[in-house]
């Protein structure tokens, strides 16, 4: 019965779904990278074989209807970068795709994303 309460986003390799916290959320399938805020506190209600507590999670859910936010990263040569929406700064994803051939020189220790 979640899918009545839960939106489907079908997305398509390579874009990023972001989802504030105390929002539900499943994979139907597929491969995702997932990227939290460093807690201990994940709830669970179903779909898992692990420890589920509706209880709980019934009581800290969001239940918000906004739109979801669907994004497309950004490429700059082997970089590609995922961005959430600016007022969640924190959450940022790299991946660096290199050829066979390719030499990468990481001079500097860290990236800044603009």
């Amino acid at each position: 019965f979640q899918v009545f309460f839960l939106n489907i986003a079908i997305l398509e390799p390579g874009q990023g779904l972001f989802l504030a916290a105390n929002e539900p959320h499943a994979y139907l399938r597929g491969d995702a990278v997932e990227i939290m805020a460093r807690s201990d506190n994940v709830v669970r209600a179903g779909l898992t074989p692990k420890f589920k507590d509706v209880e709980v999670m019934g009581g800290m859910l969001s239940y918000d209807t906004q739109e979801l936010h669907i994004f497309t990263p950004n490429r700059e040569g082997p970089l590609t970068s995922y961005c959430p929406p600016p007022e969640y700064p924190d959450f940022k994803l790299l991946r660096i795709h290199l050829q066979k051939t390719s030499v990468l020189d990481w001079s500097c220790t860290t990236y800044e994303l603009k």
